[in-house]
């Protein structure tokens, strides 16, 4: 009974769970333990050998085995259940079996525990620990054991198969150490300047932290789906597996890898794992991971390793992406040739529309209430002066457009407009000076190209010209009518100019001349848009010492057409009774609402397009919806399509201060920023007397 008390008083901690032993099952044992070495004593004393005992038969359990060990370490006896697991299958359980013949199956480096604990073994103490035994079916089982002696030397072990929960921990200590391993590779991929010079750090933190014996990168052909190594784990190529042929993997279109998910491979390498790494949602490239450990991808680390894959997508369409930007703002300050041009996008033209609005409409309101012509005068001055602005962001905008369709342009108005913006780009150490030449009728001559036409050909010449000279220097923009049908455009320097047999090639895209910054378009696009327009481009000797560059473009008188004004039934003067407004830009919508008060209307104002639904039912006397298209939440766009959806047909004006085109709707009229104050009031009068109600018509 007293080695009942010891086994049952072992310890049951964290380090040794023992709570999954069944009590009756852990009262049989120890009983049976007990029993043996009781009937061991009693033999001893009267020196009669002991009948053998089918004790072990009867206490064997699923996760238990009982080993009886005599004086010299052989074993004598065992559980059925546990003979496997030491390389007895075939034998009796009462056969004598040599100490080296059973330990052999403890694996190599458990030995010396397995010796520790059956010295520590005595009549009063347990000795206890945990080894690892082979199994002949399953590999290598952990097992926890107990032992007493007597005071003979001979020894009962108790066993307890502790496998599947050391497993269980050994797995969740693995996806702890994976999940670590995949933060830092995603982590020094997300800092990477580039992905192709990180991929062998990353590879080689991968291999040593997960213990594989290779990995890849391959590259895949998007048809042929030939795989090109990239990358590899370990680099010189000597590594301990031979290299991974990937194409059996990927062979299966559609497979699990043009999804995204992970495969593992095929018969003859069943530890080798596939990776997909995807750009734009195709398979572009594979990594390939090589493991000898058995059972190395569960599910767990197959769901952490697939961040990795999609790491390297994210990072390398992030790098493709800033690639691209960066090309595409090189093409386009050398197609503008003008830093003033390439910082307007269109974002800051929207921005820049709405305050000049916001000025030119507070304006117009001051106004409508000045009487000291002074007054008047400085406040005409400040309208003008804006309304200069605006134009001018208009232009620039038009100038950086591609495929606008040819238009009628005002040669005269159009050159003095471009030349005052050229200007602007030329420093005071240099004299710049404009001369415009184009006869009696000039102020009736047109051409017929796009709207970006002049401003991007005389801006890039001016530019061209500006880098090319070092110091002080001189520059001529002049135009002249040289016949009935053409005119001619120049801009001479007098810099260093450009040798003759270097003339024809500087006009040719991505060819840059000895004192450009640019990438070489400048001159190239030059030619493009006058031959659009149907006129060529020359470079000549300037007469003031330099290079000359010079375009002759067609033009023609303008056509005088009779403009006839169409009656529109029922526009008249009427001016809306009730308005919704809905701004988001706080100056602007206050500007709004004080000019439709001006005019007698009640006015509701919002800073979204939220409620709008909910205000027109409470409201329905609304009869003019104003709408700004760049809303918070919901564009004006948006909301008006939803509500023609819904039947509501009030008549809408759009406003917008970007390059947004109008949208095809039913009942608007649309105004792009910055518009006079006057034409706000004219749409609305048109849009009420074009959209009558029902009843009125």
């Amino acid at each position: 009974m007293s080695l009942c008390l010891a086994i049952l008083r072992a310890p049951t901690g964290d380090a040794w769970p023992l709570d999954g032993w069944g009590g009756p099952a852990l009262i049989i044992v120890s009983l049976a333990i007990g029993f043996t070495i009781g009937r061991r004593r009693r033999g001893s004393a009267t020196s009669k050998p002991s009948p053998p005992s089918n004790i072990f038969a009867s206490a064997e359990a699923t996760d238990l085995g009982l080993l009886s060990i005599d004086a010299n370490g052989n074993l004598t006896k065992w559980s059925p259940g546990i003979g496997p697991r030491l390389g007895l299958s075939n034998m009796e359980t009462t056969t004598l079996i040599h100490a080296r013949r059973w330990r052999q199956n403890i694996h190599e480096s458990d030995q010396p525990a397995l010796s520790s604990i059956i010295d520590d073994a005595s009549p009063t103490h347990t000795g206890q620990g945990q080894f690892r035994v082979k199994d002949e079916s399953q590999g290598w089982r952990w097992m926890y054991a107990q032992c007493l002696a007597d005071e003979f030397g001979s020894m009962q072990m108790l066993l307890v198969d502790l496998t599947d929960r050391v497993e269980t921990e050994r797995q969740q200590q693995e996806a702890a150490h994976v999940h670590r391993v995949v933060a830092t590779v995603i982590e020094t991929l997300a800092s990477a300047e580039e992905v192709e010079e990180t991929a062998t750090e990353v590879l080689a933190l991968l291999g040593e932290e997960l213990q594989l014996t290779r990995l890849s990168w391959f590259e895949i052909a998007p048809r042929s789906r030939e795989a090109t190594l990239l990358a590899a784990w370990p680099a010189d190529g000597s590594g301990r597996s031979r290299a991974f042929d990937p194409r059996p993997g990927i062979s299966n279109q559609p497979g699990l890898l043009d999804r995204g998910l992970p495969l593992l491979g095929p018969s003859d390498q069943p530890q080798a794992l596939f990776l997909p790494v995807l750009l734009h949602g195709r398979l572009a490239s594979v990594l390939t991971l090589e493991t000898n450990a058995r059972d190395r991808w569960t599910s767990a680390t197959l769901t952490e390793l697939s961040r990795i894959g999609d790491a390297f997508g994210r990072r390398i369409e992030q790098e493709e992406t800033a690639d691209e930007r960066q090309a595409f703002a090189a093409l386009r300050g050398s197609l503008e040739r003008s830093e003033v041009i390439a910082q307007l996008t269109s974002g800051v033209a929207h921005d820049f529309n709405n305050l000049v609005f916001a000025i030119s409409g507070r304006v117009s309101l001051l106004l409508r209430h000045a009487k000291d012509p002074t007054f008047v005068e400085g406040l005409e001055e400040i309208r003008s002066t804006v309304a200069s602005a605006g134009e001018l962001v208009t232009r620039l905008l038009a100038a950086q457009r591609e495929g606008a369709e040819p238009i009628e342009i005002p040669l005269d108005a159009e050159l003095e407009k471009v030349g005052r913006m050229a200007e602007r780009l030329i420093p005071k150490r240099i004299d710049f000076k404009t001369t415009i030449d184009l006869g009696e009728d000039g102020d009736e001559l047109v051409i017929e190209a796009p709207p970006q036409v002049l401003p991007q050909l005389i801006l890039n010449l001016v530019v061209n010209a500006r880098d090319a000279i070092q110091s002080k220097g001189r520059i001529n923009l002049s135009a002249k009518r040289i016949t009935q049908d053409s005119v001619e455009i120049r801009v001479d320097d007098d810099g260093p100019g450009i040798k003759p047999a270097d003339r024809s090639r500087l006009k040719t895209a991505f060819v840059t001349g000895g004192t450009s910054d640019g990438i070489g378009l400048g001159l190239a696009i030059c030619g493009r848009v006058v031959e659009e327009a149907g006129g060529r481009f020359d470079l000549l000797d300037s007469p003031i010492g330099g290079l000359g560059a010079r375009a002759v473009i067609p033009v023609h008188a303008a056509a005088s057409k009779a403009v006839e004004t169409p009656e529109i039934p029922g526009s008249g003067d009427r001016n809306p009774n009730s308005v919704l407004i809905v701004e988001d830009n706080l100056v602007i919508r206050d500007v709004l609402v004080k000019f439709f008060q001006g005019v007698g209307a009640t006015v509701i104002a919002r800073g979204d397009a939220r409620d709008v639904e909910i205000i027109l039912k409470d409201h329905p006397e609304i009869e003019l919806l104003v709408f700004d298209i760049d809303l918070p939440e919901r564009t004006g766009v948006e909301c008006l399509k939803s509500l023609r959806l819904d039947g509501v047909e009030t008549p809408c004006l759009l406003i917008t201060g970007g390059v947004t085109d109008p949208p095809e709707l039913d009942r608007i009229a649309f105004l792009r920023k910055p518009f006079k104050i006057d034409a706000l009031l004219a749409s609305a009068r048109t849009l009420l007397g074009t959209c009558l109600p029902d009843a009125e018509k």
